[in-house]
């Protein structure tokens, strides 16, 4: 049977909160706003690596698209916020 595994993930709305949030924070890891502002609206982006860094913020991978993976730096709050997905391993024969 397929192990079943829960996602955090940003839509683009969320994504850009958080954003601004690294951005006026003055934390390491954010994204140009224009690369935030070209993303498709109806996208989900999926968190695939997160850890504390620095005792008062959080370090996150998420994916842009299939091939591009991106670090960005949010607050609890916003991670606690995030909504989430089951997925499933594929299960191959």
């Amino acid at each position: 049977m397929a192990e079943t595994h829960s996602i955090k993930y940003f839509d683009k709305k969320s994504l850009t909160k958080a954003n601004d949030f690294a951005i006026e924070h003055n934390l390491n890891r954010s994204l140009e706003p224009e690369v935030v502002n070209a993303l498709a609206d109806h996208l989900l982006f999926p968190i695939v690596q997160s850890f504390e860094h620095n005792d008062d913020h959080l370090r996150v991978s998420l994916l842009l698209n299939q091939e591009e993976s991106v670090w960005l730096d949010i607050s609890f709050d916003h991670y606690h916020d995030l909504p989430v997905m089951e997925m499933q391993e594929p299960t191959y024969h």
